[in-house]
């Protein structure tokens, strides 16, 4: 990944983002297609939910992930 930012244009649920930040081209499809299929994911649990609460609890999801593996790097440096 380049330390370099870049613009890169991002269609997440049938929207466009203009995103600017470090990372191949490569690297910002694959962070693209996972967001895309995790809110897909969020969204058939529960239909009729907003894209904007499904975008929340993505940003939660991905969160909680996050703050584990930072409790668990804690942990093991304790060790």
């Amino acid at each position: 990944m380049t330390k370099q930012n870049r613009a890169y244009k991002a269609i997440i649920n049938h929207r466009e983002y203009q995103i600017v930040g470090p990372g191949s081209v490569d690297f910002l499809d694959r962070v693209t297609a996972q967001v895309s299929q995790q809110l897909k994911e969020i969204k058939q649990h529960d239909q009729l939910l907003s894209s904007e609460d499904a975008a929340i609890l993505l940003a939660f999801n991905l969160t909680a992930k996050q703050v584990a593996h930072e409790e668990l790097k804690q942990k093991r440096r304790k060790k």
